[in-house]
Order: structure tokens, then sequence, then C-alpha cells
């Protein structure tokens, strides 16, 4: 029987592919033996070596290898064995090996270059699941590099082998593509629209009741998650009940179903008897259920993504794409003809197919793995690149939990993160715990976190215990202590009014019953839309005191006096603040005399200079300032201050010395600080060769008049100027002289000039006559 499966006709391509090292892509449809026969004949056509197939579900897995085996004469744990996650069967005579992509993964640490394994056959690959993409990503580096002689089989129905190839050859591996005919039955698809309101469990119970009408076979219903399968069992139960189907067995098939009960569904159906199997996805591919001849298809399923609440990886409920609808269908026509009843509108067309789950998740936990394997993640020839943008995050996580070091590469204790079977954070808590002690809270809050269900956490928390040991410290610090260093990015700070302020800036209301805490880690916050805006909800939390973070993040967290203007008060306030990686997380007032005394003035020197504080600067000063940056100018060898830029800035810090509010800076006075600036011998030195008032020779005295853009100006009537000449009046050591603004009597100006002489020669006696005509009273020389 096993001559005649439609994948023996390629028997001699394969047998001879298996002879040569590189690549070899098998595109053969459903039923048509792929994932049976083919390992065996590389297990025949190898004389040497392991043969590894990797299948994306554990119950494919033990169910391949149990078949397997007794094909050929045996029981798993012999020639052929297998390996997933808390189980393993395998012996000294094993060589060919079933086993998960995460399983192979861990496998790399102990032996990155599969050293003793001559082929690996990667099954179902157009499920593209992270583990799968990065395993083959690995071993094609390897066959490019350190292990030409290494086979690499990739087993699917729906791959386009002519890309694959195109993989291969990106690495300058050679590739063989090898196509199989199927042997598959005719599969009448119908479709059964949902009535209004109908949830999925009463519809799937009706589909049920509509075939078990006139049965021929078994019937497989494929349900997104173990929920949905409750729900239906419990749904169609109470149909069986109120119909009379007493010959109905219901079972249920999903990946974290114990084993025994797993191979009791596989079984064969007892004479005369009916099997209902409500089941994931894990019936989707790769196993051999015989007796199915209808198939219900909910057309949902659980996809791996990154989820934003618990930032894990997880698995959310979407539509199953095309493709996988094609491979549900498919189950009802392996051994004669069958059915196929999809749960959705006819027109209602799924997505040809899902993309890969490494543009879909949260990398940092494989990220940690592969850097784990001395590989550089981003070099290796990835069937599908992850985007940059998740690479970036994954990295920054692992940054943050102390996984790297400053050039990106694996830290000693990003080392030992990677050895954990858990998620980046949670391995960092279990590493705290096994350092400062209460080993056993942190064990119990890892397996929770990262299994779907009770039976998954006990297996979870039995190998990290026997993995990690006993702690080191005898300590029994909060389990929040331990949460603390994988978590400081969610802290959350009590607002007051049930509010709390996440830390990346939003605000989350507290669930109730969970400790209201001022500080705590907000380790599962709800966001919903209602009514057009956002809410979040804190639902998971633990309490953190201040303390801990500072002994936790020594270098970046600390207390900080934070000073700020008060524009109504004109004053400055200050506040003591918690810091954390630059971020503010709680804050307490602080009163006038624990006020930085010395900040708090350079404060109000900066409200001075932008105006929102008022100082005496009047007439005076301003006179003052020009005449000190004329001497300045005049005598550049003196080094005389010009009142800018760092001396103006002394000038406002001694305004503001001993203040703490702007009355006290606008009461004072700011001459004597301007002179201060200046320096007692260069103020005298202003003061005597810049003075205010000019002597006349009449005895007369006329105010100088500096400005920004001249000579000083001196304005003086004409009869108090008669006979005066230029270089008779001159300052500044006669180096500047005076402008003279010339009035008539009556104070009007008659002319301006610089060189009195001229005048008296020039200009005077015509002025003179006009003058004395007008002024006859007056004598006119």
């Amino acid at each position: 029987m096993i001559r005649d499966l439609p994948i023996e006709a390629l028997r001699p391509e394969i047998l001879a592919a298996a002879r040569r090292p590189g690549g070899v892509v098998v595109q053969s449809p459903t039923g048509s033996g792929k994932s049976t026969q083919v390992p065996q004949m590389l297990l025949d056509a190898v004389p040497q070596g392991e043969v590894w197939v990797l299948e994306p579900r554990r119950l494919a897995v033990r169910s391949l290898a149990g078949w397997v085996a007794r094909q050929r004469s045996g029981e798993p744990g012999g020639e052929v064995g297998y390996r997933v996650r808390f189980e393993s069967k395998v012996g000294t005579a094993t060589r060919l090996v079933f086993l998960t992509p995460g399983t192979a993964l861990r496998m790399l640490a102990s032996n990155p270059t599969l050293k003793g394994v001559a082929a690996v056959c990667l099954d179902e690959f157009h499920e593209r699941g992270a583990d799968l993409d990065a395993f083959a990503a690995f071993a094609l580096a390897l066959c490019a590099g350190p292990r030409p002689d290494l086979s690499l089989w990739i087993l699917s129905a729906t791959i386009d082998p002519a890309e694959l190839a195109r993989w291969f050859a990106r690495s300058c591996v050679p590739c063989t593509c090898l196509e199989s005919q199927g042997r598959t039955f005719p599969v009448t698809v119908g479709h059964q629209a949902p009535l209004p309101g109908e949830a999925v469990a009463a519809q799937v119970a009706r589909a049920v009741r509509q075939i078990l009408s006139n049965p021929e076979g078994d019937l497989l219903v494929f349900l997104p998650g173990q929920d949905e399968i409750r729900r239906a069992s419990t749904a169609v139960s109470e149909m069986l009940s109120r119909n009379g189907h007493s010959r109905v067995d219901l079972c249920s098939l999903h990946g974290e179903l114990e084993p025994a009960s797993q191979d009791e569904v596989l079984r064969p159906s007892a004479p005369g008897r009916v099997k209902v199997i409500l089941s994931t996805n894990v019936a989707e591919t790769s196993l051999t259920l015989p007796g199915v001849r209808h198939v219900i298809d909910s057309g949902l399923v659980r996809r791996a993504r990154f989820d934003p609440v618990r930032e894990i990886n997880t698995l959310w409920t979407v539509r199953a794409s095309s493709r996988s609808a094609s491979q549900r269908a498919g189950r009802a026509g392996r051994v004669a003809a069958g059915s196929c009843l999809c749960l959705w509108e006819p027109g209602d067309i799924p997505p040809l197919e899902d993309p890969p789950e490494v543009e879909r998740i949260e990398l940092s936990g494989l990220w940690l793995q592969l850097l784990g394997l001395d590989a550089v993640p981003e070099e290796l020839p990835w069937p599908s690149p992850p985007r940059p943008e998740s690479v970036a995050t994954a990295r920054a996580l692992l940054s943050h939990l102390g996984a790297l070091d400053a050039s990106g590469k694996l830290s000693a204790l990003g080392q030992d993160l990677s050895e954990l079977p858990v998620s980046p954070r949670c391995a960092r808590v279990l590493w705290e715990a096994h350092r400062h002690g209460n080993l056993e809270a942190a064990l119990h809050w890892a397996a929770e976190h990262e299994s779907q269900g009770p039976d998954d956490a006990r297996r979870l928390y039995q190998r990290l215990k026997e993995r990690i040991g006993k702690s080191r410290s005898r300590e029994t610090p909060p389990l929040g202590r331990l949460l603390l260093p994988a978590h400081s990015d969610r802290l959350a700070t009590a607002l007051g009014n049930g509010r709390w302020r996440l830390f990346d800036g939003r605000t989350a209301q507290l669930d109730s019953g969970l400790e209201a805490a001022p500080l705590l880690l907000a380790l599962e916050v709800q966001e919903t839309a209602a009514r057009g805006t956002t809410q979040l909800r804190i639902r998971r939390s633990h309490a953190i005191q201040e303390e801990w973070l500072l002994e936790t993040f020594p270098e970046e967290a600390r207390f900080e006096q934070v000073l700020e203007w008060d524009p109504r008060s004109r004053r400055v306030t200050g506040r003591e603040v918690f810091v954390l990686f630059g971020q503010e997380l709680s804050s307490r007032p602080v009163s006038d005399d624990r006020l930085d005394r010395s900040r708090a003035e350079a404060l109000l020197a900066r409200r001075l200079e932008s105006g929102d504080i008022r100082w005496k600067w009047g007439e005076e000063e301003e006179e003052w300032t020009r005449r000190v940056r004329l001497a300045a100018k005049t005598f550049p060898e003196m080094g005389i201050s010009t009142l800018e830029g760092e001396d103006l800035e002394l000038v406002r810090a001694s305004l503001c010395e001993g203040c703490l509010a702007a009355p006290g800076v606008e009461s004072r006075e700011v001459l004597p600080l301007l002179r201060e600036a200046v320096g007692g011998s260069h103020s005298g030195f202003v003061d005597n060769q810049f003075p205010v008032r000019l002597n006349l020779p009449n005895g007369k005295r006329a105010r100088i008049e500096y400005r920004d853009d001249g000579l000083p100006l001196v304005q003086a009537r004409i009869s108090d100027l008669i006979g005066v000449k230029s270089s008779q009046v001159r300052i500044a050591q006669g180096r500047l002289s005076i402008l003279w603004e010339i009035l008539a009597p009556n104070h009007r100006p008659v002319q301006r000039t610089a060189d009195l002489d001229g005048f008296w020669t020039g200009s005077y006696p015509e002025i003179r006559k006009d003058l004395a005509r007008r002024y006859p009273k007056h004598p006119w020389p």
C-alpha cells in the first residue's frame, strides 16, 4: 500500500538528490505521502548521520514519529525518535528525528554546526513560522559555509519552488526542485452563512446536525482555539442529545492535549460509530485521520502576533487564509470522496496567504536565541527578512534588559538569558531571582506568564526549576523587586483621582482590587475604544518602592531638585523629583530654605534677561554703559569691560544674589553693580577721561551726551563758545574730539561741527550778521 502513494513516483529522483549536498525543494499535494515517505527515503539513502525532520507542531511530531517508526517495524526511541518541548524519545540507535523548529533551534546551542546531522528536512514550509524561518536561515548559512556537505530539504504542498530556488541561489547553494502529483478524492465545497447574531459554537452545532443527517465517515471541525472548542463541544453535545444521536463520539484535538488523549483521537472509529473531532489547525497538515470524510471550517485561526498588553508574542484569532482553507478541505478527500462546509458567505473570499510570522511578532526572544548561537541575525539568509523597525525594537529591548553590550553583541548576562526557554523579560526575572533569592515565586510567575494553560505551566515550572537549580541567596525579596529590572519601562506613577501616568506618558486607570501604590509596574494594560476615545486600564500590576529603583539602577535613578518660575507669584519654586532613565516618576514640593540658592538665582537672572523681571535700568545706567563702551573702544590696550556678554551676565547674577522673587530684584540699584563689573580703577578712569560735564573757558559747564553712533555731543550757546578753539577742548587724553551743537540765544541749533576753528573762520561771519540783527543787545565779536 505504501508503494502506491504518489510520492513514490519521485523515489529515484529523491534518492539521487539525497546523495548530493545542497538544497532540495519538494512540492507535493496533501495526501501524497511526503511527510512520512521522504524522511524514510533520506534515511535509506544516507549511510551515516542523522536526518532531522522539522514539523511545525508537537502533535504532528509525535504522530509522524510513531507512524513512521511502526512502518519500519519499530517504536519511537529506536531507529526513529522525536523531540518536543517537555518530552523526548530518542536512543543511541536513533537516526531519524522528528522535532519542532523551536526544539531544533535550542539544540543548536550545543551543536551549532549540526555535527552528525546529514540532512535536514523542513516540512510544511508554507506555514512560515518564525522559528522555522530562523532555522532555515541558519541551516542555509551552514550549507554556504562550514557545512557544504549538509543537505537541506524543503517540503510543502503550496510553496513556489522557483522562489525557493532563488533563495538558495542567493547563498550560492545548488538546488534541485522536484514536484509530485497528488492522489486526492473529490471534495464538494459548500457554504453555511451565519444567522444574524449567531455565535460560532451554535453555527458549528447546526452544521454538524446537517452533515449527520446522512453521514459517511467522521467529521473534522476546524476552530481557532481551545475556548472555541469547549463552547462548540457544549453546543454540539446539547444538539446530539436533543436529536438522539447516540452513536456519535465527540472529541477534541489541540496541541495542549495530553499525548495519550491525542493518540486516542487519532485512532480509527469503532465499527458503527462516528467521530466528530473539534480541532485547532493542528489537524490542518501532517496528521493522518483516515476516517475523516467531512470537514467543517470556521474560517478562523490563532496566529502569533505581538501582544502590546503583555509585551509578549501571543496568539490572536484572525481570518484563515485561502491556502489554509484549501488544506483544510483536503483533509476530507484523503481516502474517499468527501465534503467541506465553510461557515461563511460564498462571496466572502479569505486572504490568499498570511505574512510570514517574522513580520508579525516581536523579535526580541528570537534575536536573543540567535545571538546566543554566536550568529548575527541580521546577516542570516532569511527566506523573508524581518522588518528593520521590528529588529530595531527587539535590539532596543535587549539592550534595556542588559542582554547586549555597547557594541550590540551579546553580553555575559545576555548569554545567561539566552539559555532559558522563556521570553527575554521572563528570563531576566528568573536571573534576578537566582541571584537575589525568592526563586520559587519567580518560577511560578514565569510558568504562569509564559504558558497557555495550567498543564503547560506545571511542566514549564518543573523544567525551569531543573534548569536553574537553587538560588545563590537565601533572601526573599518581594516579587516586585525581581520583576523591576525586566519591566522598568512599565512603571506607572499615581496622579490622583484613580489615575496613573504610564512610562510612555499616557494615562490609565487601575482595575478595582489592585493595590493603589504611588509607584507600580503596569504589567498588563488593556486598551479599549469608547465614544471615539481610547481608554487604558491597568489589569495586572505590582507595587514598587523608590529604594528598589535606587538599588537596581544606581546610575539611572536619582532624586533631583527641579526649580521653576511661577509667573503668577513671580517667584522661583522648587520640587524634588525622582528620575529614572531621564523620566520623572514622582514629585514633592521643596520649601524655600531647602532650595538650591545658586540655581534659583541663576533662574532669576535668566528671567531678568528675558524681560519677565524688570530692573532699575534708566538714563543714568544707559549713559554709564555708553561711556564705558566708548572708553573700551578708545583705549583698547586697557582691556576695559564693554558690559556685554559674560560681563552683563555677571551684573544680572549679582543683582539676583540672595533673592527668590522678582520684587527683591526689581528694588535693587543697578548702577553700583555696573561700576563693580567695570572695576574700580577702570571706573575711575572712565569718570576722569569721559566726564559727564565739560568745563568751558568762560567758567560754565556743558553736559556731554555720549552716543553709540558717533563723537560725544556737547550743546552750547554760541555766546559761551566765542573764541574757543577745538584744540582747547578735548577728552580721553586728547584722543577724542567733541561734536559741537552750536545754539542760538533761543537755544535753537545753528550748526553742528567738530571743527570749531573752521567754524569761526568759515560759517561764523555770516551767522554773526543774522544774530546781530535778531539779537542786537548781545555782543557779537
